[in-house]
């Protein structure tokens, strides 16, 4: 009697210990970054051999069931070392199903940092050919009344630095290809802007969000307030800047470090998928691209610092998780940190 007693104890006490697991809200239905996409499917080609005709390349994503006549395009660069899709694949993925040709390009490490943005610049172009001259193979780009393609570019890391640079590469005369519509640049990597960094050539009509994470390195952070300052043709009606803040209140913990848009089980993270992928990478930069694009859902990804933006749910004892913080003016904001970088 006195054991069958304590045995009830134990798994009581067992089931309370679970009950009182808090975990992060669950993927949204609704919105940029929720479950309900348009495409119940993607597509994902395979492996072309970029301009160099080394081992690396890049690949195209498109959305499928039904699939679509014509889409924007969206180029991804990945960061440092971040040379397969897999760090990103389902971020790729969630981007597609959106409704958006995705084109991710890889760029040799073991090269010269300097050759990165124009590699990535010619393999792109490469990569619209492919597409435009597969029109059986490959959704077609959306275009404009002018025809040129409806086009926005991301990254992560070092891709979020060269974002700025092949953003600039793109809307110079002569370029081949359409401006970018936006850039969503997210934890820019470690270093120093390079002295001959140009981005004057990026239009003002360019919409520009940038992330960064409170548990990243001081100088990402500052680097990031430094490109934020770099592009001052851009006005502020057309850019935000947010922050990611940690919340250790469940599990996993939500922290806001380099790592966090990887979608991979990096050992750095917390989870490969959860509440900062829906809330953060994901709803920004599909609400960046669909507010770029189309005008809408503009709230999500340029929402300057709107409930929509920065919220970022709540935790399933109903204890809201600590949303990203905008920040109007990074330049001024992180000034006191970045001193002596």
């Amino acid at each position: 009697m006195r054991l069958t007693s304590k045995l009830s104890l134990a798994l009581l006490s067992t089931g309370a210990l679970l009950a009182q697991t808090i975990t992060p809200p669950p993927q949204p239905t609704a919105g940029p970054g929720g479950s309900d996409s348009p495409f119940a499917s993607y597509s994902r080609s395979t492996k072309f051999l970029n301009s160099l005709q080394t081992s690396n390349g890049y690949y195209i994503y498109q959305p499928e069931q039904p699939q679509p006549a014509t889409a924007p395009v969206a180029l991804f660069i990945h960061g440092y070392d971040g040379n397969t899709t897999k760090p990103y694949e389902i971020w790729m993925q969630h981007v597609a199903q959106m409704g958006y040709i995705v084109i991710w390009v890889e760029y040799d490490t073991l090269t010269s940092p300097k050759k990165y943005a124009s590699v990535v610049f010619k393999d792109y172009q490469t990569a619209l050919k492919t597409i435009t001259s597969n029109p059986d193979t490959y959704v077609q780009p959306a275009t404009d009344s002018n025809g040129n393609i409806l086009s926005t570019v991301f990254g992560h890391s070092a891709g979020a630095t060269l974002s700025f640079q092949v953003a600039d590469m793109a809307a110079m005369a002569g370029s081949g290809v359409a401006p970018f519509k936006s850039i969503v640049a997210v934890e820019t990597g470690e270093g120093a802007i390079p002295v001959d960094f140009d981005v004057s050539a990026i239009p003002a009509s360019t919409q520009l969000v940038m992330v960064v994470g409170d548990e990243d390195s001081q100088n990402t952070r500052c680097l990031a307030s430094q490109f934020w300052g770099e592009v001052t043709q851009i006005p502020a009606s057309n850019r935000d800047f947010l922050e990611a803040i940690t919340d250790t209140y469940g599990t996993p913990q939500q922290i806001g470090n380099h790592w966090f848009p990887l979608t991979s089980n990096e050992p750095h993270d917390t989870a490969a998928v959860d509440d900062r992928d829906y809330n953060i990478t994901w709803k920004l930069s599909v609400g960046d691209f669909n507010c770029a694009i189309y005008g809408t859902q503009c709230n999500y990804g340029l929402g300057h610092g709107g409930f929509d933006q920065i919220t970022m749910g709540n935790w399933s004892d109903g204890t809201p998780v600590k949303p990203l913080l905008w920040i109007q003016d990074p330049v001024s904001y992180f000034a006191s940190q970045c001193a002596g970088n």
